[in-house]
């Protein structure tokens, strides 16, 4: 299995991801399922009003478009 973090769609997906998001740890996310889960967790702060990236209605659009985007990515990853 190749490392994920040098593959392109890896690549493509942290380049999409919304630049006001400061929660990615290059060494903790390394998968396009990790980069999916921090999604969630961003949108589970935001969702429980703890301190989030997410500041406003656009940004939870924008994390929620990035989150669409990996789950499309990953179900690719999946048909292979």
């Amino acid at each position: 299995m190749t490392n994920e973090t040098t593959s392109t769609a890896f690549r493509v997906a942290l380049d999409k991801k919304p630049v006001f998001m400061m929660g990615f740890d290059s060494l903790s996310h390394t998968t396009l399922k990790d980069l999916h889960w921090l999604t969630i967790h961003e949108v589970d702060l935001y969702d429980e009003g703890e301190e989030s990236d997410i500041r406003s209605a656009a940004d939870l659009k924008a994390v929620l478009a990035w989150r669409k985007y990996l789950e499309r990515e990953i179900a690719k990853t999946k048909s292979k």
